[in-house]
């Protein structure tokens, strides 16, 4: 079984370099991403249509706007860094989340199986929302299990997070009230009220956080700057009254779950103005089953949890995880399985299926951390058996091989994607005017599904690499509408 170090490091190398291939491939532009990348270069700047986005569209366009700023024409570049921007955050989140933990080898076990499930099975589809909201999910709720009491560095680090979840959309609305109740019993366990007046947050305190609410409920960017001046003070106060550090602690954690509240209720608030769509996004929430590497995943994961539950003794034998490394030696074949079983093969396009019930995942993965701190985990007998070395490692070496079983479909998705690409830019350089997608070959395995109809036009502009080159269109009423009113980019052409 691998040591703690070892699994931590191959995780965090491999998934930085997936992410830097992945963004080197300007995979940003897939589906989305393409007309969020256009949109923006023709504004020269940020482009965001939902409120409820701000956030993460302002943190993940950063990279391409300050290059648009400092004169790159170039889209091929443009679009590296779009994509490195989208692929960064989370990265970085998951990064942070695994560095915490990498000394307990049961959270690490667990984080890696949270980047294995949820990020490597749902993130070709990277210009989602989603992928950010999953990621600060993990990270919050590691940083609460591995701490042995709240801290003052604990309470920044959760607020500054906390209002990267503020506007960070649907995903928040369950994992927005599951977090903040976890921040709030973390705050409350070790200094239960009345327990002296230094070990409870101050009436002032309270109110700031519930005005935090409100404030965030009604502006976009303001609460921004409430956020700076607390974190400010607070780290002030915690230097230079340390007789008050228990207070100041409460209210950091205080006012990190009234952003998390408040983030679920910015969601809420979005679905609820557009409640055809949330219609739409449940309905399709049953088709996750078409991805089949989050299903096999799902799957493995799954049956080492019930099995562990069931007969916690059966978690020190190595047999328990057999059934589960069926399914992972399943996974990892997939990409070459795929032509004899066409269910098995990658597709980006059911990445974004699955975004719904990953969400899920990570919220039970969160329920299954605060559970475990919950009396030490001592009121449920898999926890017990779990602080045994030797199964914390066979946990461990299992979630690794999650991670590793997962790269070879991961790989398959992005070599198809850089083929595609290369396919389109033939079609667009070898024509002029406007060409029907349904006569490219983009239209055609394995491509088929790498090209969305609805954002193929915005794909054919960023790729150009003359302005007379050709506009792949598809029969949608959206991308004729698109077709009226087409982005200006100018003197931006692709660049190889």
């Amino acid at each position: 079984m691998p040591s703690s170090q070892i699994a931590y490091c191959t995780t965090v190398c491999a998934l930085w370099a997936f992410g830097a291939w992945n963004a080197w491939e300007c995979l940003g532009l897939y589906s989305d991403g393409a007309f969020f990348m256009t949109q923006s270069v023709q504004r020269m700047s940020f482009w965001v249509f939902d409120p409820a986005r701000d956030y993460i569209y302002a943190i993940t366009q950063t990279p391409l706007v300050i290059a648009l700023h400092l004169g790159v024409t170039d889209l091929h570049w443009l679009a590296r860094l779009y994509s490195a921007g989208l692929i960064i955050v989370p990265t970085g989140l998951y990064h942070l989340a695994l560095a915490r933990v990498r000394h307990d080898t049961i959270l690490l076990a667990v984080t890696i199986a949270a980047v294995a499930m949820v990020f490597m099975t749902t993130s070709f589809f990277i210009v989602g929302e989603y992928n950010t909201a999953c990621a600060i999910g993990v990270l919050i709720a590691t940083r609460l299990a591995s701490a042995d009491k709240p801290r003052v560095a604990d309470g920044v680090v959760l607020v500054i997070v906390a209002t990267l979840a503020l506007r960070t959309y649907e995903t928040f609305l369950y994992l927005g009230p599951l977090l903040a109740g976890m921040v709030m019993w973390t705050a409350y366990r070790r200094w239960p009220i009345g327990g002296g007046q230094a070990s409870r947050p101050s009436i002032g305190v309270a109110v700031i956080a519930l005005l935090t609410i409100l404030i965030a409920w009604q502006t976009t960017y303001a609460i921004l700057l409430w956020v700076l001046l607390a974190v400010a003070v607070a780290m002030f106060w915690g230097m230079h009254r340390p007789a008050s550090r228990a207070t100041l602690t409460t209210g950091l954690y205080l006012l990190a779950a009234a952003l998390l509240l408040a983030g679920a209720l910015i969601a809420a608030n979005s679905l609820i103005e557009r409640l055809s769509f949330l219609a739409d996004t449940i309905w399709k929430a049953r088709e996750f089953w078409s991805n089949a590497q989050f299903v096999l995943m799902l799957g493995a994961a799954l049956a080492v949890a019930i099995w562990g539950l069931l007969r916690p003794d059966d978690l020190r034998r190595r047999r328990l995880y057999i059934p589960a490394f069926c399914l992972l030696l399943l996974l990892a074949l997939s990409p070459v399985l795929a032509s004899h079983f066409p269910l098995l093969r990658p597709h980006g396009e059911e990445h974004y299926t699955a975004r719904n019930v990953a969400g899920v995942v990570v919220a039970a993965i969160v329920v299954f951390l605060w559970a475990r701190t919950w009396r030490d985990g001592a009121w449920l007998p898999a926890f017990a058996v779990l602080k045994e070395p030797a199964v914390a490692r066979n946990l461990l070496g299992f979630s690794s091989l999650m991670f590793l079983a997962v790269l070879p479909s991961a790989i398959f998705l992005t070599t198809t994607w850089i083929s595609f690409l290369a396919a389109m830019q033939t079609t667009v350089r070898s024509h002029r005017g406007v060409v029907a997608l349904a006569d490219t070959a983009p239209a055609r395995p394995p491509y088929v599904f790498l090209a969305d109809p609805e954002f193929v036009v915005s794909l054919s502009l960023a790729i150009r690499a003359t302005p007379e080159d050709g506009i792949v269109i598809a029969p949608t009423s959206y991308n004729y509408n698109l077709m009226a009113d087409l982005p200006d980019l100018g003197g931006f052409v692709w660049r190889d």
